[in-house]
């Protein structure tokens, strides 16, 4: 078919028609569908690895048995992170290897190293943060950040008060 895109699905999508759908025991989601089916049941939607690339999901909303670490960030002073962080990108990046049940535990554990959950506001840096974790060889299912709804519900923000862009290239909605 000229002129028309190839469509490539994560891994429990497939395409239907023009749309990837989303495959659950006994039917299926739109993608519409599994943005409200994450939201609900786990809080959060998919994360994208990348600013370029919707076909390879970091990680996919799926059960309530996730391990999900902490990614924590503090401000480097002149261009050095203090010992536990390493500067990656224009921050400083602690990666906490604990499995954190809540958004909150994992920012009060941030707290303790010194910094707070990190802020991912441009494509350079996300994309920097991302490689890191990427490069670390751990394979929890997924990282708590430090945006959240949890002042006005459906309003995401991150910790510092500013609005987080919704949507691609940073979220898969």
């Amino acid at each position: 078919m000229t002129g028309a895109a190839a469509i490539e699905c994560p891994a429990g999508y497939e395409v239907v028609g023009s749309k990837g759908i989303h495959r659950l025991a006994g039917g299926y989601l739109t993608h519409d569908g599994a943005v409200t089916y994450c939201y609900q049941n786990f809080g959060r939607l998919p994360v994208l690895p990348d600013c370029a690339s919707f076909t390879d999901v970091a990680t996919y909303c799926t059960s309530s048995d996730y391990v999900i670490y902490a990614v924590c960030s503090r401000t480097p002073t002149d261009g050095l992170c203090a010992t536990p962080y390493i500067l990656v990108g224009t921050q400083c990046i602690h990666l906490l290897l604990t499995d954190y049940s809540s958004w909150s535990e994992a920012r009060t554990s941030c707290g303790v190293t010194g910094g707070d959950l990190v802020i991912l506001d441009d494509c350079y840096q996300y994309s920097k943060v991302t490689s890191f974790l990427n490069d670390q060889g751990n394979s929890p299912d997924g990282y708590w950040i430090g945006g959240s709804d949890r002042a006005l519900e459906g309003q995401w923000r991150w910790i510092d008060g500013s609005t987080m862009a919704m949507g691609l290239p940073y979220w898969a909605n």
